[in-house]
């Protein structure tokens, strides 16, 4: 094996090597996306909840207010 042909053989195993890490380094990219894309969803699923949440404490608040008897879990336990 010549010179030209070792140093061939030397470039194609450092483009293999550099391409493959570009590979792994893409799969993390994605991951990470795909990690990034659930925690947004969960994210608006917990706004959404709490918004939720929110509007149930403001009626049952203003039922009480109102002198209505709610219809909480805790109606049966005392007088709302």
């Amino acid at each position: 094996m010549g010179a030209c042909a070792g140093m061939r053989v030397c470039v194609q195993t450092q483009l293999e090597e550099a391409n493959k890490l570009l590979h792994e380094e893409h799969r993390k990219r994605f991951r990470l996306e795909d990690e990034n894309t659930r925690l947004g969803m969960e994210a608006a699923r917990i706004r959404d909840l709490e918004a939720l949440l929110g509007k149930e404490r403001w009626v049952h608040a203003h039922a009480h207010l109102r002198g209505l008897r709610c219809k909480c879990w805790h109606a049966s336990l005392l007088v709302c």
